[in-house]
């Protein structure tokens, strides 16, 4: 059995990767949010406890991996901890602080990486200097979506267009090559390797329609050289044909990721941010062919009509409903961003009611997690289901459930 395999986006969930969120929100202040790509200052208390219900899920589904605990396992091995050390050491110009890291256990290590390493003030320059932390913490670790993401069978390490997020595509990097759960063959993109030439790619942008179609958002994380880079890696990998389609969304905040504006819930069916996708204001679409005869581009008319084209014949629902007020909120509450576990099985913050709503109206069963808790057997019926979660805190750091998920196996779509 594969180890790692994602071929759609609602194949049945059979192994993902999350991280609770720990004392690393907690070194934010109201100055430092926005630099840690925050909205707002978030509650660890609150968002522990949604986050918990979160997991309490999909424990019940599929298998769960921690990222603390899949780096505490890598890092046992002194040879990969050091080598990881090293590369830290470097990505943060502290190599006077080496073999401190490296004499450090395994659980001292990944604590240290992900709760910040205070800075050691042996200078007058360290003295002197505002930074308050040598090794940053990692607040948007929790969202484990973005540094790394499978396709195919194939890993792409994010090259993250923040520095302040760096560090997570690195820990996926040693997790993707030396965790035996993991393990890959081949990583597609290695993604600090490309961040020095400037090519970012950040897994939100990316959703994958199937097996040889890949939705990839040019945004304010994604760049158009990321994504020919990735491509020129698969024609280097693979004799399978592909076709990208090259979604270019608008440089704003509501905006930063295509799973912001849409998701694949069901055997085609979609959950959007209306406004971007059908009308006026759609967003610009360019599809790549790719085969071994190299590339071919294209400007294309609406993401809608070019998935017609392909026989999809793709069911709409609005993030927020009908009401343009309503679809403004909810998108920036992470309306259009749900998870699926399964076809027609998705999970979102229940503090987005007109997109239930509009769900509810799509024939979905609209339960709480409380529900699918005394009644498991609601997630694995033939029915359709829209679990809420409690996540208004959460959606305060900036992404949904899809962000917090990281789907490494799922089963083929038939």
């Amino acid at each position: 059995m594969n180890k790692i395999g994602i071929t759609s986006e609602i194949g049945r969930l059979r192994g993902v990767v999350i991280h609770t969120p720990g004392h690393e929100v907690e070194a934010m202040t109201p100055n430092t949010a926005l630099m840690a790509l925050y909205n707002d200052i978030i509650p660890l208390s609150v968002v522990a406890e949604e986050h918990r219900h979160l997991k309490e899920i999909l424990s019940v589904i599929t298998d769960v991996y921690e990222v603390t605990d899949l780096a505490k396992a890598v890092f046992e091995d002194s040879l990969v901890r050091r080598r990881f050390v090293q590369e830290l050491s470097q990505m943060y110009h502290i190599p006077h602080r080496i073999d401190e890291l490296s004499d450090m256990s395994s659980g001292q290590l990944v604590e240290i990486l992900i709760t910040g390493l205070p800075k050691r003030r042996d200078s007058l320059a360290a003295v002197l200097s505002p930074d308050v932390f040598d090794i940053n913490p990692l607040p948007n670790l929790y969202f484990t979506r973005d540094a790394s993401f499978v396709f195919q069978n194939r890993v792409i390490i994010g090259a993250m267009a923040n520095r302040v997020r760096q560090a997570e595509s690195l820990l996926m990097k040693y997790l993707f090559e030396n965790h035996p759960v993991l393990q890959s063959t081949e990583i597609l993109f290695e993604g600090n390797t490309h961040r020095v030439q400037g090519k970012t790619i950040e897994g939100g942008d990316a959703v994958v329609l199937g097996r040889d179609l890949l939705l990839i958002g040019i945004s304010q994380r994604t760049n158009a050289e990321a994504v020919d880079e990735l491509i020129h890696s698969y024609l280097e990998q693979s004799d399978e044909e592909l076709t990208v389609l090259a979604v270019v969304l608008p440089d704003q905040r509501h905006a930063i990721h295509l799973d912001m504006i849409l998701t694949v819930i069901d055997h085609q069916t979609l959950l959007v941010y209306r406004p971007y996708v059908e009308g006026p204001a759609a967003l610009p679409i360019v599809r790549i062919r790719v085969s071994r005869k190299g590339r071919e581009y294209s400007r294309v008319d609406g993401l809608v009509p070019e998935l017609k084209r392909r026989g999809i014949n793709p069911e709409i629902i609005s993030c927020g409903g009908d009401d343009p007020v309503f679809q403004q909120r909810e998108q920036w509450l992470s309306g259009t961003n749900f998870f699926a576990f399964a076809p027609g099985k998705i999970i979102g913050y229940d503090c987005n009611t007109a997109t239930f709503e509009a769900l509810r109206n799509a024939g979905f069963r609209v339960k709480t997690a409380e529900e699918v808790k005394a009644e498991p057997e609601l997630l694995t019926d033939s029915k359709r289901l829209a679990v809420g979660i409690q996540g208004a805190e959460l959606a305060r750091g900036g992404g949904g459930i899809r962000c917090m998920t990281l789907p490494v196996l799922r089963e083929e779509v038939v």
